[in-house]
């Protein structure tokens, strides 16, 4: 029995769309199965600026909260992506930051930072898949920030500060009438005595002429 070209060709084809589709779902099926570890930090990572610029450039690799692309489920790529994974955790796992001392949050965070100077991370293959992951100028200041928050120096707030304001008056009552004065009245001076006695005005004069002879005799001295 003689088989043709053209049948040959069509059973290649479905052969080789079964074996994808077995693979395709095969790694579905994996993906699915993925259980990222519970623990999550409640901390924030320094600040919040610092923890969103590790979420969107470090995060998928280096904690339990990765965020597992549609290609992961592709026979290969679902391979490399779990084995980077779990490649990334054991180094740096910033879930369990909560979990770290002082020094040891100091020594992550230097490391993390002298590997971004050298463009080692994030990965140039893991930016080329994931483009909003790539660092920008404002992104490495941010962290420059955090690691000196980190290390307890905090820079310097060069903002001027408003003055305050005075406190506005109180308004005066209007009064119906003038307020008295508290000052005290000056004394008036007692008008002084004249060391002589007061002239003898003219009707006492005449009074005195007036009198008879017998009673300016009885009283020989009142005149």
């Amino acid at each position: 029995m003689v088989i043709s070209k053209r049948k040959i060709f069509v059973y290649l084809l479905i052969s080789m769309f079964a074996f994808f589709n077995l693979c395709f779902v095969g790694s579905w099926a994996l993906s699915q199965s993925r259980v990222s570890p519970p623990k999550r930090h409640t901390q924030p990572i320094v600040s919040a600026d610092v923890e969103g610029v590790l979420r969107k450039a470090c995060f998928d690799c280096h904690s339990n909260e990765t965020r597992y692309p549609w290609y992961s489920a592709l026979p290969y790529a679902s391979s490399v992506i779990d084995r980077d994974i779990e490649k990334g955790r054991k180094e740096l796992n910033l879930s369990n930051w909560d979990d770290m001392s002082a020094k040891s949050r100091r020594k992550v965070f230097k490391k993390m930072l002298a590997e971004v100077a050298d463009d080692e991370m994030p990965p140039a293959q893991y930016v080329t898949l994931h483009p909003d992951a790539a660092l920008t100028a404002d992104d490495i200041e941010i962290l420059k920030e955090g690691w000196k928050q980190l290390r307890g120096k905090k820079p310097a707030d060069t903002s001027v500060e408003a003055a305050p304001s005075p406190a506005p008056e109180t308004p005066k009552p209007a009064w119906p009438f003038k307020a008295r004065a508290t000052s005290k009245p000056s004394p008036v001076a007692a008008p002084r005595q004249s060391e002589h006695p007061p002239a003898r005005s003219a009707e006492a004069a005449s009074s005195r002429a007036e009198q008879p002879q017998s009673t300016r005799s009885a009283n020989p001295t009142s005149y």
